[in-house]
């Protein structure tokens, strides 16, 4: 799922670049039209009298590959220009950069389409939007409007939106052209590349034909820096930012007056001066001259008649009359080092900033770096001291006290017991040591930090304050093993690290699992496992203990080999799975000191494979998912929302087989609630035999306990190598490996966006496609119909392009957000419509990428969705 984490969208773009070119292959750098001749060689026999307005238009464009006839003599001059063609025409008058994406941008264009590129170039360079709905409607007729408004984005850019309209107010049918078109209009009927009628319409919805098309585009082609200058506001920014100035001080401003296409004007700056602060002269060179805060302006006036402005604050300070530091007081041991700061303020009682002083300490008891930083060298007493010297003026001062301890030592003193049983108080006492490693008995009241590291890698601090020199500390716990302790406070020097360890109680109860997995296939047979625990849940691998299972009901399989013994290096049997789909209970019962202790697991018994494993609601986790969050807090989450089975991400391509680690902890314990986990992995299939071997070794993997995965989702995406071949390949290595009942799910893209994959290949190999059906991929509100709508045919799509009308298809949904805008991930409301569609359309499944991405409101649509 990487292509995921890649995807982005803005709502900004820039065409800087783009426009560059535009100037330089259509002349709008210069003031003079560039296409003003026609090819003489060029001649259609339809043009006739009726067009020989566009003659010269039309043999430009044909001259330049910009155009072409229907044939070698006839241009079909009337015929109506689609949306897609004026697109594709506007991209090659432009010569921009074909792009051809791997997800088409809108649902009715599919990269087979023969004007893909085209309007993919053009919605990349701002110049298109869709219709609606993900629709670009590529064969519809162009209007009039639109034609005008793509013109207006190619050549102003930012600025369309902001341009005046008032001059295209006087068409009577002014009301009906769009808001949006409303720039366009403006732009193009002021830059003379299309008029009004004699009837003073502008007939917006009106549509275009090639000889109306050819002329706009010849005309736009011609249109001049000058003129689009004309139009547009360009941005004044004041180069140089002061920074606070003193009374006295000179700065130098400049100015530059640019437009969007990077050109400047040079037009003359016009400064000033607001706030009473100083003055400035017309070359920008302010004087400072009282304190405060006031305003630099440079104003340009433009030959359009047009002013831009633009103005940068600055802050003349009064002479540094007071000095504060901060700690205002330093206690400390030797060797020990303290930052001080300095806040100075003017005679005004302002702020200003910190100003660069020099540093003296008295009483030898250490030194100040230029930055401000104590280091204290030896105890005693002293003074440091901030001194400010300023020119004309008497120097000023701030001083703080400062008290160097002798350090002491923190030691932790031996017991004459190491080893705990559950719940036993467990005394540590930490002694106060002088320099010289002598007890100190006197009561300093010192607070002493104890941290203590549990066998789980967990860490806790208590504090005690110490009384003649020792502090004492009272702990108790029931997880069994190695803990260790350091001491440590402030001015005190950190204790070596102790140790004791919790031994764990007697035998009080059974944890009984089944390896590689709980869930079996009709026939499959998994080994079962008894380990003693005690009452706080310490696993006693060692115990060996006889044993005697029983099973809740026959229905669902037999349990053989009734002679094993607890412990983990042992099986108490096997369980061999019945044909009927269903849950069983296995009881075990064995005798410690002459008690019964007991445990029980159950098994799940499915069938349909795959389909049976990732039935119902799923969710998506990382390696970091897992890393990050508490397990068990985790697993009681996904067991209130109702989640039956979880995707762990264990390896890619690029890192390899990297989540061992998180197979080890979150998969027994997954197992134990009740849960099916499948391996997650992104295979790249650029050398689908290295991909196969990763995954089989993934498949095959079994943690300390025994636990395996209960399948494989291979996460199949890359465009790049994802062909017939590779897939194949990769496939049929697994199931050479794995075997033909080993549950494998293909995870890619719906076939709306990705008709062309090798669909028939998926099918042949699969037990189940899971495509990554993501709806909110721009930045705009979704009604619960529109992400209905388009989740609700996945399925069918799916199965008509497997040729297989019974393959199990789950879909996978979003909850995270594709954005870096903040409110633009999928609302709760979205969410549902997604579950419903998926659960109406006949989808096994649904699932959530990701559960540690979704919102609050997202997450509680999909844990009380009702699958």
């Amino acid at each position: 799922m990487k292509a995921r984490q890649r995807r982005s969208a803005s709502k900004s773009y820039s065409f800087s670049k783009i426009f560059t070119s535009i100037g330089l292959s259509l002349g709008l750098l210069s003031t003079s039209p560039v296409y003003a001749a026609a090819n003489p060689a060029v001649s259609f026999t339809d043009i006739g009298q009726n067009f020989s307005w566009a003659m010269p238009a039309i043999q430009a464009l044909v001259s330049a590959n910009i155009v072409s006839g229907r044939d070698s003599s006839h241009f079909a001059p009337q015929a109506p220009v689609t949306r897609a063609e004026f697109a594709k025409l506007l991209v090659l008058a432009l010569k921009l950069p074909l792009v051809k994406p791997d997800n088409p941008t809108f649902s009715d264009v599919p990269q087979s389409f023969w004007g893909y590129s085209y309007i993919e170039t053009a919605y990349k360079n701002g110049l298109i939007f869709g219709v609606g709905d993900r629709r670009f409607a590529p064969g519809d007729p162009v209007k009039r409007e639109d034609v005008v408004t793509m013109i207006g984005r190619a050549l102003l850019k930012d600025s369309l939106d902001s341009l005046n309209v008032s001059n295209i107010q006087t068409f009577s049918d002014y009301q009906s052209i769009d808001p949006y078109a409303r720039g366009g209009v403006a732009a193009a009927t002021q830059l003379h590349i299309v008029n009004g009628y004699v009837d003073k319409t502008f007939r917006p919805q009106g549509l275009t034909n090639r000889a109306e098309a050819s002329q706009i585009i010849y005309q736009t082609m011609n249109v001049s820096t000058d003129q689009i200058h004309s139009l547009e506001i360009p941005k004044i920014t004041i180069s140089q930012l002061p920074a606070q100035l003193k009374i006295g001080d000179k700065q130098s401003f400049t100015a530059t007056v640019a437009y969007p296409d990077g050109t400047t004007s040079n037009a003359p700056i016009h400064w000033s001066v607001a706030g009473g602060t100083g003055t400035i002269d017309t070359q920008g060179m302010f004087t400072a001259t009282n304190s405060g805060t006031g305003t630099v302006q440079a104003d340009v006036y433009l030959p359009n008649g047009r002013q831009v402005s633009a103005s940068v604050p600055v802050q003349v300070a009064a002479p540094i009359s007071k000095l504060v530091l901060n700690p205002d007081v330093i206690e400390m041991t030797s060797g020990e080092s303290q930052a001080i700061t300095v806040t100075a303020f003017d005679a005004n009682g302002n702020s200003v900033n910190p100003p660069a002083v020099t540093w003296s300490v008295t009483g030898n008891i250490g030194t100040v770096s230029n930055n401000g930083t104590f280091q204290a060298t030896q105890a005693g007493q002293g003074t440091i001291t901030a001194t400010l010297a300023q020119a004309g003026q008497a120097p000023v001062t701030a001083s703080l006290p400062v008290v160097v301890l002798t350090p002491y030592h923190l030691s932790i003193l031996p017991e004459t017991t190491s080893a705990y049983y559950p719940g036993q108080n467990i005394p540590v006492k930490v002694q106060l040591l002088d320099d010289k490693n002598q007890p100190v008995n006197t009561d300093s009241s010192r607070s002493i930090t104890l941290t203590v590291t549990m066998p789980d890698g967990g860490t806790y601090t208590r504090t005690a304050i110490d009384a003649n020199g020792i502090a004492t500390f009272s702990l108790s716990h029931t997880l069994a093993g190695n803990y260790s302790v350091t001491a440590s406070g402030e001015h005190l020097i950190q204790s070596q690290a102790d140790s004791f360890t919790v031994l764990p109680g007697a035998p009080a109860a059974l944890n009984v699992f089944a390896t590689p997995s709980p869930w079996v296939t009709p026939n499959q047979s998994v080994a079962l496992k008894a380990v003693a625990v005690d009452t706080w849940g310490n696993v006693l691998p060692n115990i060996h203990l006889p044993v005697q299972v029983s099973l809740s009901d026959s229905q669902h399989g037999a349990f053989a080999a009734v002679n094993g013994t607890t412990g983990s290096d042992s099986s108490i049997g096997s369980f061999v799975a019945g044909q009927t789909k269903g849950d069983t209970t296995v009881n075990v019962t064995a005798t410690s000191d002459g008690q019964p202790i007991t445990g029980s697991t159950t098994l799940h018994v499915y069938t349909a494979q795959g389909a049976g494993l990732v039935s119902g609601k799923g969710v998506w986790m990382m390696w970091s998912d897992w890393k990050n969050h508490n397990v068990d807090d985790t697993l009681a989450k996904l067991k209130q929302a109702g989640v039956t089975h979880i995707y762990l991400e264990v390896a890619t391509t690029s890192d390899g087989f990297y989540g061992k680690d998180a197979l080890n902890d979150f998969l027994p314990k997954a197992h134990d609630q009740g849960f099916v986990v499948i391996g997650w992995i992104y295979a790249q299939l650029k050398d689908p035999y290295a991909d196969a071997a990763q995954t089989i070794q993934v498949a095959q993997y079994a943690t300390p306990r025994g636990d395996k995965v209960d399948g494989i989702a291979a996460d199949l995406e890359d465009a790049t190598y994802l062909s017939a071949t590779n897939l194949d390949t990769y496939s049929k290595s697994l199931r050479s490996n794995l075997g033909d009942n080993y549950p494998l799910i293909a995870v890619t893209y719906p076939e709306s966006w990705r008709p062309n994959l090798p669909w028939t290949t998926f099918a042949q190999y699969y037990d189940v496609i899971a495509p990554m059906d993501y709806w909110h991929y721009n930045e705009k509100s979704y009604s619960y119909d529109t992400v209905y709508n388009q989740i609700k045919p996945e399925v069918d799509n799916i199965r008509k392009a497997t040729g297989n009308p019974y393959i199990a298809v789950t879909m996978i949904g979003q909850s995270y957000n594709m954005f870096n805008d903040a409110g633009q991930e999928p609302t709760g409301t979205e969410i549902t419509a997604a579950m419903q569609a998926a659960k109406d359309s006949g989808s096994v499944g649904y699932s959530t990428y990701r559960m540690f991405t979704a919102t609050p409101d997202e997450w509680n649509a999909f844990a009380n969705f009702k699958w």
